[in-house]
């Protein structure tokens, strides 16, 4: 007994100094006392003797042991823990009451062991040994709330390891159980409650059941009823835990109320020198921190900022937790920034605050990075205020690098610093426009983008900050495609599906995917896009708190949208939505915004209300607009970007009113901002480039009312300018070059320049090329591309410009712009395509848009005009296609009510009324025309045409026109004055410098027209007056003729330009034939000359040797003979310097290229071929300037031209409709004499068809299938002649123009044969097609004839200059030896498919081989690879090989079918291997080509044998011009030509050859060219071929020789 006393003793000693060792902080040497005690304890009692004393005594030990292995870890601890409870357990059976005890010792010491080693079969055996325990313990045990705290236990230990949520419910069943065992009032009642709750709230975390944090809640507010006072404080924080995490999940703010409330309480019970107080002080002013961020109620900061300025004030300086209060505090007060007037203030003690926190940190602390991050926030956000110091934001940059300095790849926090350094480089972009800052902040964009976000904050963060880098990119740097933004939309969704708990970042999220959308539409144009941006701009506004700055500046990007919205559909509600967005965002900015919101907001309500006053023109919303943007300049600071920004707006609003009121004030006023603006922005500011252009548009429009090319000039400038500040990817590029096209086309319509419209055409195509997801533009590209062909065929009347015009109408009309709806704008352009060309019957008369009300899809009133505009054009159209009277009345109409409409509303001068009065007087024109020259529809068109106000060339003209016409039909005092005005008018332009060329040109010879045919109709001899009036006239013509073929890019574009020349020499020649008199005389030669030839005359004019010119002024010779060469080699050069492109545009069509681009130069500034030929002129007229050098280049006058009569007279043949003469030059320096010849322009019209009809019977080609199958005419087999004979047209050729010339010369006396002379005969006009070389007259009664061959020995020559250059090229000689004369020798017996074969020509080179020694022959087959046999059959004879051969030629002779294409004279030519042709452009090209290789030249001054058909052919169109092979060859150099008029026998060409090189290598001339006369030879062998009487005429006639 005593033994069992003396053991409980030592326990219950035991246990006192366990329990003491259990206070804080623990006792070592307690713990061990116990253990000491409970040792001596078990071995004073017999274990044998009292089993359950020994039992209890070892549960005790092994708790003893487990207690201080907890508290201090020993593992021997926890073993001896086991061990001995496991002895214990074993001691009594398991119907022993204090069974179960030993259980759950045991149980509890592998729990702790499971703990310890983590090994699962440890749990396994506590959860064996905790279901034990608990079935020995049925409800009523008294051990059973022991067994179930266990048993709960081993089940959190389970979960623990597995996470399975199911055991979560187990838990909290039996911890319900176990809190029904321990009711209120039980000691460990509180803690049940705690343990529920936590795992209630685990549950909640995982499954989001708000019953669970309901019950929680619930728990913890009952547990917190069972104490009060200062005991309180841990239930407080536990209850507040719950709380917080409910209010995280369903933003209940009565929670957070409750929160608030319990830090209070909290904070009530800490005294203030109590340690804790920092702590609980510290987390209440966080609870009114997070209530501050999600409510934005800025009365919080009255209980926020003092709790902060307490917790500075309590805590020490060097605390170490200072820092940390302090950068909490700054994290406060800059939430206050953004909800406060106090910007300032609040952001210098945000950064002091920081840069505390900075200084408090080492640089070695971990923290520090983190510290570094947010001094820089402070200084980014104090950057941005007004009148902040620039420095703050580098400072911040810098900052931002050093934190990354500090933070390392791994590091979790490096992802905060990269996107908040790009952000901020992001902004230094925008206000310093360094693309190194933008470029820098996109690869820190990229890096991040590597990161594993934490959450999806950062997600969003990074959405916006990269979106919103990239819409830069696209806007200043790179042209962005459609995949891009699809990329940018898609991440924008992904960052929309985020569940964030920042409802600022869900705003932000929201409006930046908005912005994303509308810039994809401004690429793509499709309204499904903008449609999607316009809800998602919505929520972003209801999702911002009120008074967020991002609100408004997000109601601002969302009004924007509704503006573009406008834009594209003109939808009045879409401009007056954007206008009440604008209301509300500036009702929502404060007068001392700081954000300079304010200021943006004014701005954009005032250009919304200048698109309202467009589209309806009320001058309420163009006041308003202009006040508003005056209230912005006004809330600007000097110098500040903003300022810029207003003076643009009032700039726009003053043009706009302008536009309307046409006052000049208002456009000077909209100069003067727009200068301002300029001056306000540096040049590196990216908006600088749009305000230049703006202030160049503007500049256009003064150019378009005063006409000084000073503004024009500098708007190009400008625009260039804008356009070089910008990279060629960026859509802004492509936006300044249209500006550019749309301004040199407008110059273009004043002064006609060919340079601006050829530029312009090279920018349309650059614009094509730059943006072609842009279908919008691209419309708008097409529509410009297809004014410039039609302009720029008004000059040169080229048909492949109007081809050009035909197809790019057709791509406008088809074009799809890609969208469900299409825009007013793209309507209009459509129909001013579709009315474009005149005679067009395709004509949909759009509806009325008279009754159509004000919300229709216009841009602005003016659109109402323009449709109903175009409305009567098509149906004038319609009329001029017809003559239907109702599209008359109907048109008469639509334009009388315009009229009416625009009276009292439009000036006089607007563009308009212009426009309106134009087009009446064409439409009752053209009733005049059609309806029976009714005389009061004419005075109508006179009368429209004089209110229409004409101030360009083209207007007058007209009205010119009109006035000669009503003088024609109606003779009258009256209309004698009117005439009078009208040849002033043609004076007038004709003599103005600022009008177009080709507009000056007609206006010239309606002058002189008029003049001259008033005097023949009503006079019967020119009184002075008259004489110099019609005199003057011709001669303007004739100087302005040779700047009207530089109109042309090139020799094809050339003929085009002079297309309306042609009849101009012989009127002119006319007229001073009739006024009589030697001087008149002579200058009817040079008229006659002038006129003619004008291509082949500038082409030789760039051939012109500059040798004199380069001992007195060496630079300019080398400069001229630079130029020269250049546009040689672009008159006749490869299609890529003058002709039509080999490769085809994006479009499909071929690009006509006229132009080039230095190297490494201003790609906005094109180098055309116009721009060459005025810098050629400047340099020729500088030459002019050198003494001896007055008269370079010019033409020549009469005294030079009469020297063409050394070697025979000269013979130039006029026609016109009233006179028909010969101006016939007889012997050197003498003076034309006058012939009157008795043919008529009708007469010879007439034979020429009769000509064509015999002469193409030999081809073959009848009169019906000439049109169609003149390419092919001199390649078909014969046919029968027709009724009249060749024989019939030579004696009409004798009788009414041959005879009265021969007998002027010879009175008809025939010289001996060999004693005649040669006469060289130019023929103008009709006469280019006669054979006068051939006049034959056919006695009645007798054999004995006439013929011109009896008298003279005939040659022909373009002109007279043409004859004294070929007369100036010294033929190669030499007396000794015949090898310095070259033959090359081609033929073609096989042309290929479509071409009859000519055999003849085999015959013709074996002549040609039989005459010339075989030193004297050129070759075509390779050298050292002779292949006669193959030459023979053509084999080699190509273009290229011919072209190769003929620099070394003397003597060409060409033996194959000629092709004369009639529509394109230069694609006349030979007809070589495969159907390949040897044409007149390749051989213009190839003389340069041989003066760049160092050739000789061509011919060098040699003979052309072109035994081939109309080699010497005329074109029709422009007769004069002689765009033949056989002047071809004078051009290349040949001095000599034998050539045909029409198609040549195939069996007369090797008698032809035969006797031409049986004379050149004859015993007289034995190959010397200086010695050998062609025109002789080819006279006795066509006199041999007449004599045998066998040969018809036509065969022999064709033959002729041309040159010297």
């Amino acid at each position: 007994m005593k033994t069992r006393e003396e053991a409980l003793l030592l326990a219950q000693e035991a246990s006192a100094w366990l329990t003491s060792g259990k206070n804080r902080p623990a006792q070592r040497d307690h713990f061990d006392k116990a253990i000491l005690l409970y040792e001596r304890a078990r071995n004073v009692v017999n274990m044998e003797d009292d089993r359950v004393l020994y039992a209890s005594i070892l549960r005790q030990l092994a708790i003893a042991h487990k207690q201080r292995f907890h508290h201090f870890g020993a593992k021997r601890d926890l073993r001896d823990a086991i061990s001995v409870s496991t002895v214990a357990l074993n001691l009594l059976p398991n119907d022993h009451p204090a069974y179960v005890n030993g259980l759950l010792c045991a149980g509890k010491c592998v729990l702790t062991r499971y703990y310890s080693s983590g090994k699962a079969r440890e749990l396994d055996i506590a959860t064996s040994l905790a279901q034990a325990s608990l079935s020995l313990c049925p409800e009523g045990h008294p051990e059973r709330e022991a067994a179930l705290e266990y048993w709960v236990d081993t089940l959190c230990a389970k979960y623990q390891k597995d996470e399975d949520p199911d055991d979560l419910d187990l838990i909290i069943a039996q911890q319900e159980s176990l809190l029904e065992l321990r009711p209120p009032g039980h000691p460990l009642c509180a803690q049940s409650l705690l343990y529920l709750s936590d795992t209630l709230i685990c549950r909640f975390k995982i499954r989001s059941e708000r019953d669970d944090i309901d019950y929680a809640v619930h728990l913890l507010k009952e547990r917190l009823a069972m104490t009060q006072g200062a005991s309180s404080i841990p239930f407080l924080l536990d209850y507040c835990a719950a709380l917080s995490t409910r209010y995280r999940k369903f933003r209940d703010l009565v929670d957070h109320d409750l929160i608030i409330s319990c830090r209070e309480e909290i904070l009530s019970y800490t005294p203030h020198d109590h340690p804790s107080r920092f702590g609980r002080l510290h987390e209440l002013a966080r609870a009114w921190h997070d209530r501050l961020r999600d409510t934005g109620d800025v009365t919080c900061f009255d209980k926020l900022v003092p709790l902060y300025e307490e917790l500075m004030q309590t805590i020490p300086p060097r605390h170490q937790d200072r820092k940390q209060v302090a950068t909490d505090f700054a994290n406060a007060l800059n939430s206050r920034v953004g909800l406060s007037t106090l910007a300032l203030a609040c952001h210098d003690r945000i950064v002091s605050l920081r840069e505390e926190a900075v200084n408090a940190c080492s640089p070695q602390d971990p923290s520090n990075p983190t510290f570094l991050s947010c001094l820089a926030d402070a200084l980014k956000g104090r950057s941005s205020q007004p009148r902040a110091n620039s420095a703050d934001l580098d400072r911040a940059i810098t900052v931002y690098k050093e934190a990354l300095g500090y933070i390392t790849l791994d590091n979790d926090t490096r992802l905060d610093c990269t996107l908040s350094l790009a952000s901020s480089l992001r902004w230094r972009y925008i206000r310093d426009a360094r693309s190194e800052d933008l470029l820098e902040a996109r690869s820190l964009f990229v890096e991040a983008r590597r990161f594993e976000y934490p959450d999806d904050e950062y997600h969003a963060v990074f959405y916006t900050g990269y979106a919103s880098v990239e819409i830069l990119h696209f806007r200043d740097v790179e042209n962005p495609t459609v995949p891009v933004w699809d990329r940018l939309v898609e991440a924008g969704e992904r960052a929309l599906a985020l569940p964030l708990d920042d409802r600022v970042q869900r705003a932000g999220v929201r409006a930046m995917h908005a912005q994303v959308l509308q810039n994809k539409f401004t690429l793509t144009w499709d309204t499904d896009v903008l449609d999607r941006a316009l809800p998602v701009y919505r929520e972003a506004v209801e999702t911002f708190p009120v008074g967020h700055p991002e609100l408004r500046l997000c109601m601002v990007k969302m009004a924007d949208a509704f503006k573009v919205l406008y834009l594209m559909y003109h939808k009045k509600e879409h401009v007056e939505e954007a206008i009440k967005i604008f209301e509300d965002a500036l009702e929502l900015v404060p007068e001392d915004d700081p954000f300079r919101v304010r200021v943006q907001t004014l701005c954009g309500l005032s250009d919304a209300l200048c698109l309202l006053y467009t589209h309806r023109g009320d001058e309420e919303d163009i006041e308003r607009a202009l006040a508003l943007g005056s209230q912005a300049l006004r809330c600007t600071d000097a110098n500040d970007k903003d300022q810029a920004t207003a003076h643009r707006v009032m700039a726009k609003a003053s043009r706009a009113r302008y536009q309307r009121r046409r006052s000049l004030p208002d456009l000077e006023n909209a100069l003067t901002h727009h200068e301002q603006s300029v001056l306000l922005l540096h040049e590196r500011d990216p908006t600088y480039s749009n305000v230049i252009g703006e202030l160049g548009m503007a500049l256009m429009l003064r150019y378009e009312v005063l006409g000084d090319r000073a503004d024009s000039d500098r708007a190009i400038t400008l625009q260039r300018q804008a356009a070089r500040a910008c990279h060629p990817s960026q859509p802004a590029y492509a936006e300044y070059l249209g500006n550019i096209v749309t301004m040199l086309f407008t110059r273009n319509r004043q002064y006609g320049d060919p340079g601006d419209v050829e530029e312009a055409l090279v920018h349309c195509r650059t614009v094509l090329a730059l943006r072609p997801d842009d279908r919008v533009r691209t419309l708008l590209c097409l529509s410009e591309m297809m004014y410039g062909f039609m302009a720029r065929h008004a000059q040169t009347d080229d048909p492949r410009d109007w081809e050009q015009v035909r197809r790019v109408r057709e791509m406008i009309l088809e074009f799809d712009v890609a969208g469900k709806k299409t825009s007013y704008s793209v309507k209009v352009l459509k129909g001013n395509a579709l009315t474009s060309l005149p005679g067009c019957t395709d004509l949909d008369v759009p509806p009325d848009a008279s009754n159509g009300d004000d919300d229709g899809e216009y841009t602005s009133v003016d659109d109402k005009e323009q449709s109903l505009l175009l409305n009567a054009r098509m149906h004038s159209l319609r009329f001029e296609a017809t003559q239907d009277p109702s599209a008359f009345s109907h048109a008469q109409q639509t334009y009388l009510q315009l009229l009416e409409n625009t009276s009292e509303s439009l000036a006089a001068s607007h563009p308009n009324r212009v426009v309106i009065h134009k087009s009446l007087s064409d439409l009752f024109y053209s009733r005049y025309k059609h309806s029976g020259r009714d005389i009061p529809d004419l005075d109508a068109a006179i009368a429209h045409a004089q209110s229409a106000l004409p101030t360009s060339g083209v207007d007058k003209v007209r009205l010119g026109r009109l006035l000669a016409e009503r003088h024609w039909e109606c003779v009258t005092p009256e209309d004698e004055r009117q005439l009078l005005v009208a040849m002033k008018l043609f004076k007038d332009v004709s003599r103005s410098s600022t009008c177009p060329l080709h507009v000056r040109f007609h206006a010239a010879r309606f002058w002189a027209g008029v003049a001259a045919e008033h005097t023949f109709a009503f006079a019967v001899a020119f009184d002075a007056g008259s004489k110099a009036m019609a005199m003057e006239g011709y001669r303007v013509a004739f100087e302005l003729l040779p700047q009207l073929a530089w109109l042309g890019s090139d020799v094809r574009a050339s003929l085009g330009a002079i297309k309306n020349a042609v009849g101009l020499s012989a009127e002119a020649a006319r007229c001073a034939v009739v006024v009589g008199g030697s001087l008149t005389r002579r200058e009817a030669v040079e008229f006659l000359e002038a006129g003619r030839s004008v291509v082949w005359t500038q082409a030789t004019g760039l051939r012109t040797p500059v040798e004199e010119v380069e001992r007195v002024a060496p630079a300019l010779a080398t400069r001229l003979r630079v130029l020269s060469r250049t546009l040689e080699g672009g008159e006749f050069g490869s299609d890529a310097a003058g002709a039509f492109s080999s490769s085809s545009s994006s479009f499909g069509w071929p690009v006509f290229v006229p132009w080039k681009v230095e190297p490494g130069g201003d790609t906005t500034v094109v180098q055309t071929h116009w721009h060459l030929r005025q810098e050629w002129f400047s340099v020729v007229q500088s030459i002019r300037g050198l003494p001896g050098f007055e008269h370079f280049l010019e033409k020549k006058p009469y005294e030079a031209l009469a020297r063409v009569a050394r070697g025979g007279p000269v013979v130039v043949l006029v026609s016109h409709a009233s006179l028909s003469v010969a101006l016939v030059v007889a012997e050197e320096g003498a003076q034309p004499e006058c012939v009157p010849l008795k043919t008529s322009l009708k007469k010879l019209t007439a034979l020429h068809v009769s000509l064509r009809r015999v002469a193409n019977s030999r081809g073959g080609a009848g009169e019906e299938e000439e049109e169609e199958e003149e390419e092919l005419r001199a390649g078909r087999p014969k046919q029968a002649p027709k009724a009249q004979s060749g024989d019939t047209i030579l004696s009409a050729l004798w009788t009414d123009v041959a005879e009265p010339i021969i007998k002027h010369l010879t009175d008809l006396k025939k010289p001996k044969l060999e004693d005649r002379k040669r006469i060289w005969w130019c023929t103008v006009g009709a006469f280019v097609f006669m054979p006068i070389h051939a006049a034959t007259a056919t006695a009645t009664n007798t054999t004995d004839t006439s013929s011109v061959s009896d008298f003279f020995v005939s040659s022909y020559t373009p002109t007279l200059e043409a004859l004294l250059n070929a007369r100036a090229r010294s033929p190669p000689s030499s007396p000794t030896t015949t090898t310095t004369t070259k033959v090359l020798a081609a033929i073609q017996p096989n042309p290929g498919s479509g071409w009859s074969p000519l055999p003849s020509t085999r015959a013709e080179l074996d002549e040609v081989r039989s005459s010339v020694p075989a030193a004297n022959l050129l070759r075509l087959s390779p050298d050292g690879d002779a292949d006669a046999e193959g030459e023979r059959e053509g084999k080699y004879t190509t273009p290229e090989t011919i072209l190769a051969r003929l620099p070394d030629a003397s003597v060409l002779h060409l033996a194959c079918h000629g092709d004369q294409v009639v529509r394109d004279p230069l694609r006349s030519g030979f007809v070589v291997r495969g159907g390949e042709r040897l044409t007149v452009e390749m051989l213009m090209r190839s003389h340069e080509r041989c003066r760049t290789e160092g050739g000789g030249g061509g011919g060098g001054g040699g003979v052309a044998v072109l035994s081939a058909c109309h080699t010497a052919g005329g074109d029709r169109e422009r007769p004069d011009e002689a765009i033949n092979l056989a002047s071809a060859m004078l051009f290349v150099g040949f001095r000599s030509v034998l050539a045909t008029m029409w198609p040549m026998g195939d069996a007369d060409g090797p008698t032809i050859t035969r006797a031409v090189y049986g004379a050149l290598f004859g015993e007289d001339v034995r190959g010397d060219l200086g010695r050998f006369c062609l025109a002789r030879t080819l006279d006795g062998v066509v006199r041999e071929m007449r004599a045998t009487g066998r040969v018809r005429s036509e065969r022999w006639a064709t033959f002729i020789h041309v040159g010297a």
